[in-house]
């Protein structure tokens, strides 16, 4: 939950209030009605089935404000809320993944196209990891460590040491700068 209140901070803009003191004005309560409205159209806008998809930037905030108004209306049921707020909060959710698995691709993304096979490139990383890393300490060399890469997750997958992990964390954050 707290990463989705740091989600909806990010992306909510300044509150008036905190810019302006004189500018505030404290918002009336919702009507069962409104609040009920207001939830159906962010809902509706926040599905899996809405076209356009809506961005973060612009649907979070309208989630983050319907979730607030839910705890001010005094005349729905608690168990409505709750079903309000479970959907909103899974609603949220699912874009906080959306961004996380964005940015992981993003991440991963190869930057500049390489020479060869994707696995020939694999072969030559994991070459490098065991010359340059500990070089001992790898299977080939009669160690325990462990590396080998998955071309369909497209993961490499190493077993070390924590020094050596941190190592190779080092290696491949410098080769892709």
């Amino acid at each position: 939950m707290n990463s989705l209140l740091l989600l909806a901070s990010v992306l909510t803009p300044q509150p008036v209030e905190l810019i302006d003191p004189m500018a505030a004005k404290v918002p009336r309560v919702l009507t069962p009605t409104e609040l009920r409205k207001a939830y159906i159209t962010v809902a509706a806008k926040s599905s899996k089935t809405a076209r356009p998809k809506p961005k973060p930037e612009g649907i979070v905030p309208e989630l983050a404000a319907v979730y607030y108004e839910i705890s001010r209306v005094d005349r729905i049921s608690f168990r409505e809320k709750k079903r309000m707020r479970i959907t909103l909060k899974a609603r949220m959710e699912k874009v906080r993944d959306d961004l996380l698995r964005e940015r992981f691709r993003a991440k991963t993304s190869l930057k500049k196209p390489l020479n060869g096979t994707e696995q020939q490139n694999a072969d030559a990383l994991i070459d490098l990891i065991q010359n340059t890393i500990a070089p001992d300490s790898w299977d080939v060399a009669g160690g325990l460590g462990t590396i080998r890469y998955f071309g369909l997750l497209r993961a490499l997958v190493v077993r070390t040491t924590g020094e050596g992990h941190h190592q190779v964390g080092g290696l491949i954050n410098a080769l892709e700068q």
